[in-house]
């Protein structure tokens, strides 16, 4: 066992590592260094040094020492001072200077016994922040301040689209511009108001099945879910001593272990068992319950579609794919669940929104295979577009060419659903001026716009007045993949 100390200089923006023998008595512990004058147990400051003292133990605990974090890939047991850490952090999720809390052990029942945050659903709930505290105060009022904010500018946006009436080409040419404003300011605010429900639901449930365990980065001091996901930390390898990797138990209390002997069951790799899909199940349940992303991103799909012995449970797929998506908001599988939610306008929400099914089904494609998210997110920018224009088609608000651009990479996938989809499009749009409406007599071929390869003109002229008039803005929208910089574009 060896206690490291980091020598960190915030002017020189260096560091030293040492590491400190202990002997028999834990009076003495690094006290008696001889490589780093500046190593004091805990957290001093001397000068503009900083002293953070760290320990790496695989038997007992020392005096004066608790268990605050784990080393999951080793099966080392990380354990910190528990004085360690100034005044203030926040520590396993209890909100700073409170004392520690029952993590609600009792309640980390194996089942979806468990209220499932239907309720949480309304764009317009008011927030409820995880932790508290004056700073966690003044957050959630500076929140509530930009809510607000917003609300007032979506409700001044509409008020002017209200005096702008009139169905001439020119009357509807002007007036959507400013339904793309809207657009943009009800994204913002919607997906605000998502965030702060995924953020009641994550406290939901921790008040199921405990506190998921974080503690701060010793480089950015920033809170993090260390044994969340693997994804989540970067792992810094030390020159202290890494006796005892592996052995019994280390890590039989860390999330991720559950889930790496589902893995082990559901494929039948345990020798001493056979493949087993009951246990298989309890354990991906029992890995989720404890706040491991992964697990809980795969109920979410097993809930949704009734998959892998698990029977078809929307709310609590939208429950596991929330909870999923407020730790880590890049998870594909999550994405696909929330998305598919809005999509399809399910009676679970309270307020399905066109602008999240765009957001999550966008998210989903990053991580297509089969070509399914890119059908979904070519046809949800459509139904965007029908929201905000209605049925009137605007150059420079013409979401076609970004719909068929997505439509014939779900194609080139070889989903079934795409192929036929595109091959009613362009028999549509082949067939008529993009720009003046003139439809193709005797076989006529149109020209095609040679960017997007999604608009046809009867003549040049009117191929160069589209451009003009704002093709060209829908042309460089069709070749942006994120949805946050497709619909803020100009």
């Amino acid at each position: 066992r060896k206690y490291v100390g980091i020598c960190i200089d915030f002017v020189q923006m260096s560091a030293q590592l040492c590491t400190h023998p202990v002997g028999e008595s834990n009076s003495r512990l690094a006290n008696e260094c001889t490589k780093c004058t500046h190593f004091r147990r805990g957290l001093t400051m001397r000068g503009k040094w900083q002293v953070i003292l760290d320990s790496f133990s695989v038997g007992g605990l020392h005096d004066g020492l608790e268990p605050v974090g784990t080393d999951v890939q080793r099966g080392i047991s990380r354990r910190l001072p528990t004085n360690v850490l100034p005044a203030g952090i926040w520590r396993g999720g209890g909100a700073a200077g409170e004392p520690e809390q029952s993590c609600g052990k009792e309640s980390r029942i194996l089942g979806p016994q468990r209220l499932s945050g239907v309720e949480d659903t309304s764009m317009s709930d008011e927030p409820h922040t995880p932790s508290t505290g004056s700073k966690a105060g003044d957050d959630e009022e500076r929140q509530k301040t930009d809510e607000e904010r917003m609300m007032e500018e979506i409700a001044e946006q509409k008020d002017l689209i209200d005096t702008l009436t009139g169905d001439t080409c020119e009357e509807i040419a002007h007036r959507a511009p400013h339904e793309k404003r809207l657009g943009q300011l009800e994204f913002k605010y919607q997906l605000l108001v998502e965030k702060k429900r995924q953020a009641r639901v994550l406290l939901k449930f921790q008040e199921l099945y405990g506190d998921i365990f974080s503690e701060p980065c010793l480089i950015c001091l920033n809170d993090i879910h260390v044994n969340a996901s693997e994804k989540l930390t970067e792992t810094f390898i030390c020159c202290t001593d890494w006796t005892g990797v592996g052995q019994q138990g280390s890590g039989s209390k860390l999330p991720i272990c559950p889930a790496f002997t589902l893995i082990l069951y559901s494929g039948g790799i345990v020798s001493e068992l056979e493949k087993s899909q009951e246990k298989a199940k309890e354990l991906l349940l029992k890995a989720a319950n404890l706040g491991f992303i992964s697990a809980n991103s795969s109920l979410a799909g097993y809930y949704f579609c009734g998959a892998n012995g698990s029977e078809k449970n929307v709310e609590e797929a939208y429950f596991r794919a929330s909870v999923t998506f407020a730790l880590d908001n890049t998870d594909k599988n999550a994405a696909k669940v929330l998305g598919s939610f809005h999509f399809e306008k399910h009676q679970i929400l309270a307020e399905p929104s066109s602008y999240l099914a765009c957001y999550y089904t966008n998210i989903w494609t990053k991580d297509d295979r089969d070509g399914m998210a890119s059908f979904f997110y070519s046809n949800s920018l459509l139904r965007l577009a029908e929201h905000l224009h209605g049925d009137n088609s605007i150059d420079g608000s013409y979401a076609l060419p970004a719909a068929i651009s997505w439509l014939r990479k779900s194609r080139g996938m070889g989903f079934e659903k795409a192929r036929e989809q595109l091959k009613q499009w362009e028999i549509h749009t082949q067939n008529s001026c993009g720009n003046c409406g003139k439809e193709a007599q005797g076989g006529e071929k149109f020209k095609q716009c040679s960017k997007c390869k999604a608009q046809w003109y009867c003549s040049k002229e009117c191929q160069v007045e589209a451009w003009r008039d704002g093709h060209k803005k829908d042309c460089k929208r069709a070749s942006i993949l994120k949805f946050e910089d497709y619909i803020n574009a100009e």
